[in-house]
Formats: C-alpha cells, structure tokens, sequence
C-alpha cells in the first residue's frame, strides 16, 4: 500500500539553462517514483511543442500550422508541408517580429494544450522546460518550482557533446 495519496496533482515546474541537466534530473526522478509505486507524468514541453508543429493530422495542430504559414510565409515550411523547426528557428531567433507573432499564434495553444495533459495526469507531475518562467507559466505548476544549475564548464561540455535533442 502507498503511503502517498493524492488527492490532486502535485505539479511542479521543473526549469533551468539549455543543458543543464533538466532531463536527467526528470529522469531520475521518474525512476524513484517507479520504484515507490507512485504515479507519475512527465510533461516534457519542448517534445509537445515539437508534436504540434510536426504532427499535420491533428486538425487542430494543421490549423495552427497554417496560421503560422499564413503569419509567417511558406519559407517556414518542409518540403512535405509541415513546418521546418530549423527554418522556423531561423526566423524567429534572428527577427523580433517574427518571434512576437509566432507567440501570438503559438503560445496561447500551448498553454490549451499543455492544460489538457495536467488535467488528465494524476499524482506526481513534472513539467520541464527552460523557458516556464520567461513564459510566466508557473501557474500551470502551482508555482512550485525546482530550478536545475550545473557549472558553466559541464555546461559547456554537454552542448559540445551534442547533449541535446534535434
């Protein structure tokens, strides 16, 4: 029998720089969950993120593809008809209206989304992203937050060690 009942979720933000560690420290956390027989999501937002802009059969994620399509012109998308990320990156990253009106369009989904997943998820949930804060998102986590640091050095090895997901 588990100690631990849950009457509701118990959220938390888990946030911190690129290559920090976040994954592993959602990982790790995962598995002691796993092995105290509790119940457990992980929310990883950069992979639902990646799941809206990739996935066309959704009819919701197709229309708000063409809206961005439509916002921010078909040099964003794949030769298959899907947003290119890379290409999609590029703009945002280098014109500051390109990125003001792709959080227009896209972060208000996002947090549908994302709100959607935390109201289904039972017992211990972790939302990971870097970006939660920047986001003012903290809400969606009840505020509870674990912030993940390593050293500038692991840092730096992490990225040159293609530490990260495409």
């Amino acid at each position: 029998m588990n100690p631990c009942n849950f009457q509701r979720p118990y959220k938390l933000a888990v946030t911190g720089s690129i290559a920090c560690g976040k994954s592993t420290i959602c990982y790790n956390l995962q598995a002691a969950a796993k092995e105290e027989n509790l119940p457990f999501t992980l929310i990883d937002v950069d992979e639902v993120r990646a799941e809206i802009l990739q996935n066309d059969s959704v009819p919701e994620y197709a229309a708000l593809q063409n809206s961005l399509f439509e916002c921010l012109g078909d040099g964003i998308k794949s030769v298959g008809g899907r947003v290119d990320r890379r290409r999609l990156s590029d703009l945002i990253f280098c014109e500051s209206r390109a990125m003001e009106a792709y959080s227009l369009i896209f972060d208000p989904f996002l947090v549908c989304c994302l709100e959607k997943m935390l109201g289904q998820a039972k017992g211990i949930v972790l939302l990971e992203w870097a970006l939660i804060a920047e986001k003012n998102l903290l809400k969606l986590a009840d505020f509870n937050v674990l912030l993940v640091y390593c050293k500038p050095r692991l840092q730096a090895e992490r990225l040159a060690g293609g530490d990260l997901p495409e």
